[in-house]
């Protein structure tokens, strides 16, 4: 059967040629006319005889594009410009094809690979929708592993032997969906008695999530919310529902089944009984018709002294209940609908009511625990009374609670050990194992396909189910997600982003300060949730509706000045080259897809197909011949990692050096994830694992790195200055020690990569050196004293590593082929970066020595207007390049321009093999010298 292609390509032959192309396939404009030369028979060597290939090339797609339904073309784009990356196209032979098969089929697909076009054969996206509630219940019942129930139940006890103050016998799990807090209450629930409550609302968009609600309790507290005036009134009634709750749930206790000995039931015995029994739909659903039956007989004459009996009721049923620090938990799920539900004074609402009856209940074993996956999280933390209460008595507040399972899939409680193969990490239900327990319960037992576990993924990412979504926090989240953003603390809009981002869009909520001021959070490493966040970039990129034509660009240029300002912008740059480095995988993933036009993120590419997408076209061939730069023989990188093999879908960031190692970059790999080095890490930005040998098992010893570092110094840095050493670094394991591999002393000589994105080449600006002292001591002036260089080639008969050292200059589309060439973009990226000092954005053809002479904090230094108020002959001596003090009276303007400089400059007395990519210099590799001229 044909292709989508080809019978698009077929009916575009015989268009060209002047064929009568009548009824169009789907896919081609019913209405299309483009703008071509006459079409004829032999149009195509007609148009060859009068243009070059490039321009045929050009003319003809350009008719192509015109020919197709507007969602196929992915939004505009500069064709002339894409067609120039084409110059390894055989076009003859192109051509040669298209003639023989009578058929445009091999011209759409270039064209797709390109991503100039979207795939005519790829199945349309599936729409974004929750499971069905079959699913979810499936998942609930699998097997609980780990031991959060167990830690969640010690963090309350805890609590319970200070409850004699208000307010301590409640709390929350303040945790993002997919943690499974339903289930693991459920679990605690077989340790000690528990009575759980399901109050989310019928009508909800998750009505087909599990468990379900508990209709009659529901409309109990709706009842409460439509008929309480005020405060007090709500609490009133909130006594008389415990009472009843209370006395009920004695009773069933009561006809539990006895033990067979006679004896008394262990805590744990009582609580298991107590949780069959609730867990059963029918017994369930009486016990709380009854209670609700009982409240609403009751409710219109409460007796002022329900508080009291309440509270006697409660002490009745725990003198059931073995246990004497705690005897009984009930948890209310869903609790955020009782937020939503205001009553007087301005501030309050039925959360309130329930906790402040609950308050009254002092000194009994008992707690209350609230859940909830809604955005009204953090109205949970902070009801208006108790923190006003809080404050006057100084009371402690129970901090909520947020450990939740994570990575306790039974083979990696167990633990993964080295050996597996790039087939076994590759199948997409190894990638569910990690994170959070809702991806591998979904999947077990092969019931559930991956498109389906992609697109839940996709929605609660997004939170598209969601009435008030929003689409700026959601596509946020997704550039958090794949690139480990960092905010600034002292935003008031971080916080507002955080709670959201928790709340609705996956974001994991780590801790809570106790004064429950400041929630810690972030997005921990999750493949699926990243197979989400990349499947929802590639989208955005086949629709092309955007401003930028790079997604990730675009969601920086569209979010507005406060989500902007939120982001930490000491990490602009590392941002930048991260977004960089992951559309450059992207591609190279693209690229080698399976023929069923799925897009498997996690599988990885090819180290050369990653740098061929990394690197623009006409310095690919300069990059993969380059040979090693601290040996004086070596074989070119393409013939050493033509078998290696990288796989990082998001970047996660290190907490220590050790991130910088192969001894963590072999289960770096397996997670699919890069490195970015700690606050402290020298000489490293970015680890990416690479596996050596993707035939061999997965060990620390098949592994190498391509090791990143960031620079945005506007001045070219020297090579020797900035390349990553990994002696240096004790990348590889040392010969001796911990991590030493036996029988491999001296033997070791696995190759790397060092890569340095120098991103702020573009500002030509120039700076003195930090260390001036000894320079001026000398008598020397700082304009003309050259850089000095530590000679990298002594000792290279010891060094056992191969480092490949490429140096890439630039952030734009000639330097970098995964980095589209359209205006829209390269602006973004200079604004993101924001490189460089005050005096970078300074207006242009403002002299810098006004702004100087006002004596900026952070410029205080030799030769500029710093000093200018002293008469000291060191203080003031000759910047050189630096801008000159403004006029005086009487003095000659200096009209003599300086000139600008260049790398040959800076490297006449560099020796050292390096492979340089710059969009703004010519390359012209002379042997081991480098010389550059500006073109």
């Amino acid at each position: 059967m044909a292709s989508q292609k080809e019978i698009l390509g077929h009916h575009l032959y015989k268009w060209f040629l002047g064929e009568n192309a009548d009824n169009p396939p789907k896919g081609i404009c019913k209405d299309y006319k483009p703008q071509v030369p006459r079409r004829v028979p032999t149009y195509w060597s007609k148009l060859l005889s009068l243009l070059s290939d490039r321009l045929v090339v050009y003319q003809t797609i350009t008719a192509v594009m015109g020919c197709l339904e507007p969602q196929i073309p992915l939004g505009p784009s500069n064709l002339q410009s894409r067609v120039e990356n084409f110059d390894e196209i055989d076009w003859d032979a192109l051509f040669a094809s298209v003639i023989d098969k009578t058929n445009l089929s091999p011209l759409l697909e270039l064209l797709v690979n390109d991503r100039i076009i979207s795939d005519p054969d790829a199945p349309a996206a599936p729409p974004t929708k929750l499971p069905s509630h079959n699913w979810v219940e499936e998942a609930w019942g699998t097997d609980y592993t780990g031991n959060c129930h167990e830690n969640l139940l010690k963090n309350i006890r805890q609590t319970t032997p200070l409850n004699q103050m208000p307010y301590l016998n409640t709390g929350a799990i303040v945790q993002s969906s997919g943690y499974g807090k339903s289930r693991t209450v459920d679990q605690m629930a077989t340790l000690v008695p528990t009575i759980p409550i399901n109050i989310r609302d019928l009508e909800d968009d998750e009505s087909n999530a599990y468990p379900p609600p508990d209709a009659p309790v529901n409309e109990i507290f709706q009842l409460i919310g439509r008929t309480s005036g005020d405060l007090n009134n709500a609490v009133l009634k909130f006594h008389l529902f415990f009472q009843i709750l209370f006395n009920h749930t004695a009773e069933k206790v009561k006809t539990l089944e006895k033990p067979k000995d006679s004896g008394v039931r262990t805590q744990r015995e009582l609580a298991t009984l107590l949780r069959a029994d609730l867990a059963t739909t029918g017994s369930r659903y009486k016990f709380y018709e009854a209670v609700k039956s009982e409240f609403l007989h009751r409710v219109d004459a409460i007796p002022s002294t329900i508080a009291a009996s309440a509270d006697e009721s409660l002490g009745n049923l725990v003198r059931l209940l073995p246990g004497h620090d705690l005897s009984l938990i009930v948890y209310v799920d869903e609790a955020h609908t009782l937020t939503n539900v205001p009553i007087a004074p301005p501030g309050e609402t039925l959360y309130s009511a329930m906790i402040k009856a609950a308050a009254h209940h002092v000194g009994r074993p008992f707690f209350i625990l609230f859940l909830s996956t809604s955005s009204q999280l953090r109205h949970l933390a902070s009801p208006a009374f108790l923190t006003r209460s809080a404050r006057k008595s100084s009371a402690a507040l129970v901090s909520p609670f947020t450990e939740m399972p994570f990575d306790c899939h039974p083979k990696l409680v167990k633990g993964i050990k080295p050996g597996l193969s790039l087939e076994e990490i590759q199948d997409f239900q190894f990638i569910a194992y990690f994170g959070r327990p809702l991806w591998w319960t979904f999947l077990r037992k092969d019931r559930t396909p991956v498109p389906a576990i992609k697109q839940l993924a996709t929605a609660k990412l997004l939170y598209k189910h969601g009435p008030d979504s929003n689409k700026a926090t959601a596509h946020l989240a997704v550039l958090d997600v794949l690139l480990s953003l960092e905010f600034n603390p002292l935003k008031t809009t971080t916080h507002q982003l955080g709670d959201e981002m928790v709340a609705s869009h996956m974001r994991t909520a780590y801790s809570i300060t106790e004064d429950r001021a400041f929630m810690f959070s972030g997005y921990s490493s999750e493949p699926v949730l990243v197979e989400a966040a990349m499947d929802v970039i590639q989208s955005l990129e086949d629709i092309g509706n955007t401003r930028c034509r790079d997604p990730m660009v675009d969601i920086f240029a569209t979010i507005d000045d406060d989500m902007i300002q939120a982001i930490d912008l000491g990490q602009q740059g590392e941002n930048v080259a991260k977004m960089i480095l992951l559309r450059a995988y992207m591609r190279a993933v693209q690229e080698s897809r399976l023929p069923t036009h799925i897009i498997h993120w996690h599988h990885g590419c090819n180290v050369i197909d990653f740098l061929r997408n990394l690197t623009a076209m006409h310095f690919q061939a300069t990059v993969l011949d380059a040979v090693p730069s601290n040996q004086k023989e070596g074989k070119p990188l393409r013939d050493v990692f033509k078998n290696a093999w990288v796989r990082f879908t998001h970047f996660v960031r290190a907490g220590d050096n050790s991130a910088m190692t192969t001894s963590a970059g072999w289960g770096a790999f397996v997670r699919g994830m890069a490195m970015i080095g700690w606050k402290s890490q020298e000489s490293v930005d970015f680890h990416i694992p690479v596996l050596l040998d993707k035939d061999m098992p997965i060990s620390e010893g098949n592994m190498t790195g391509i090791l990143v570092q960031v620079k945005l110094r506007p001045k070219y840095s020297p090579p020797a200055s900035v390349a990553v050493d990994a002696e240096k670094i004790c990348y590889f394991p040392p010969s001796k020690g911990p991590r030493a591999r036996p029988g491999t002393a001296g033997k070791d000589s696995r190759p790397y990569i060092s890569l340095v994105m120098e991103l702020g080449k573009k500002i030509v600006v120039h700076h003195k050196p930090q260390k001036v002292v000894e320079v001026l001591d000398q008598g020397n002036d700082l304009s003309t004293e050259p850089p000095t260089r530590p000679s990298i080639m002594k000792g290279n008969n010891a060094t056992t590593h191969p480092r490949y050292s490429l140096f890439f200059h630039g952030r734009t589309h000639r330097i970098y082929r995964c980095v589209p060439d359209d205006q829209p973009t390269a602006m973004e990226f200079t604004k993101l970066l924001r490189i460089g000092d005050m005096l970078d954005s300074h207006p242009e053809g403002r002299d810098h020595a006004y702004v100087e002479q006002m004596k900026p904090p952070s410029g205080w230094r030799v030769g500029n207007q710093s000093w200018s108020w002293l008469s000291d002959p060191f203080l003031s001596m000759s910047s050189g390049k630096d801008a000159q003090a403004p006029e005086k009276k009487g003095e000659e303007k200096n009209t003599e321009l300086e000139p600008d400089e260049t790398m040959a400059e800076d490297d006449a007395e560099f020796h050292e093999t390096i492979t340089v990519v710059d969009d703004m210099m010519g390359i012209d590799i002379a042997g081991e010298d480098i010389q550059m001229q500006i073109v």
